[in-house]
C-alpha cells in the first residue's frame, strides 16, 4: 500500500468562507457538493491553473485541492487550499504557521478574484477558529488499527464505529495527495481508544491508536464523532459498574451502541 508522499506528518490548513461568489456558474455548481453524486469537490480548473501559475514563476504557496463545498447560501462557498507543514505539540512551530496560513487565506482570494471571473467580487467573510490538524499525537492503544486491516474491513468483535472516507494522505509539503477509495466501509474496535496500562484513559478521534494510513481516513469529523460517541457510552459504563475501562462489558458497550442507532 502507499504510504505518505513524503514521510511527514501531514500538513495544516486554514478553511475560510468566500462570499460575492458566482456559486451557480458552470465552474462551482457541480464540484461544491460533496455527495459523492458529482464527484468530487475538488476544483480541478482552478488547480491546474494555480499549478500553470507557479510553475510559470508566480510566488504561489503550497495548496491543496481546491475543495469548493456548498454552505447553503446562495453566493458562499466553504474554501479547503491552503496547507503548510506543523507541528501542533510544538505551540511556537504552530503559531507561526496559522500566522502563515491566515496571510495566505487573503493571498489565495487576491488570486482567485484575479483569474476567476466566478469569483471576481468575492471577499473573505468566515475563517475557521483555527488551522485544522490532519496529524499530532495518538495513543498505543490494546489494538492499533493498520492499514491494511482498514483498507479490507477486518471486522472485529468489540467494533463500535465505522470509517467510510477514503484514505486520504497529503504531502507537507507541495500539492501531492495519496487517495485510496474503500470498496466497502471499515471497522473501528473499542481496543484502540483505550490502553494497556491506564484505567482511566479512554480517547476518540485524532488520538486514537492506529497507524498512519488508517488515521489518514478515520480523522475526519464523522468518524470522531462515532468513536467520541463510543468512548462517552464506555465511559458511562465504567462508572456504573465501577470498572476499569479494559474490563468493561464490550458486548454491553456494542448493544448499547447499536440501541442508540450507531453504526457499529
Amino acid at each position: 500500500m502507499q504510504d505518505n508522499p513524503d514521510g511527514d506528518l501531514q500538513p495544516s490548513s486554514f478553511c475560510f468562507v468566500l462570499s460575492g461568489v458566482d456559486t451557480q456558474s458552470d465552474l462551482l455548481k457541480n464540484c461544491m457538493y460533496h455527495n459523492g453524486l458529482n464527484g468530487p469537490s475538488q476544483c480541478v480548473p482552478v488547480r491546474e491553473k494555480l499549478l500553470q501559475l507557479k510553475a510559470d514563476g508566480a510566488d504561489i504557496p503550497d495548496f491543496g485541492g481546491p475543495w469548493f463545498n456548498n454552505v447553503l447560501h446562495e453566493g458562499s462557498v466553504a474554501v479547503n487550499i491552503t496547507r503548510t507543514a506543523a507541528d501542533s505539540t510544538d505551540n511556537r512551530n504552530f503559531t507561526d504557521a496559522e500566522c502563515r496560513l491566515r496571510e495566505e487565506i487573503f493571498l489565495f482570494t487576491d488570486l482567485l478574484r484575479k483569474h476567476f471571473p466566478e469569483f471576481k467580487d468575492c471577499y473573505v467573510s468566515s475563517t475557521a477558529p483555527q488551522a485544522g490538524i490532519r496529524e499530532s499525537r495518538r495513543i498505543r492503544g490494546v489494538h492499533t488499527v493498520t492499514g491494511e486491516e482498514y483498507v479490507r474491513a477486518e471486522h472485529y468483535p468489540d467494533s463500535i464505529s465505522r470509517g467510510a472516507h477514503p484514505i486520504d494522505m497529503h504531502a507537507s509539503k507541495g500539492s501531492e495527495q495519496v487517495r485510496i477509495t474503500l470498496k466497502q466501509p471499515a471497522y473501528v474496535p473499542y481496543r484502540a481508544l483505550i490502553a494497556p496500562d491506564y484505567p482511566n484513559l479512554l480517547v476518540a478521534g485524532r488520538c486514537i491508536s492506529t497507524d498512519r494510513r488508517a488515521l489518514a481516513s478515520l480523522r475526519v469529523q464523522a468518524s470522531c464523532m462515532g468513536t467520541g460517541q463510543a468512548a462517552g457510552v464506555a465511559a458511562a459504563q465504567s462508572i456504573a459498574t465501577g470498572k476499569k475501562v479494559q474490563d468493561i462489558d464490550t458486548d454491553a458497550l456494542v448493544r448499547t451502541l447499536r440501541e442508540m442507532g450507531a453504526k457499529v
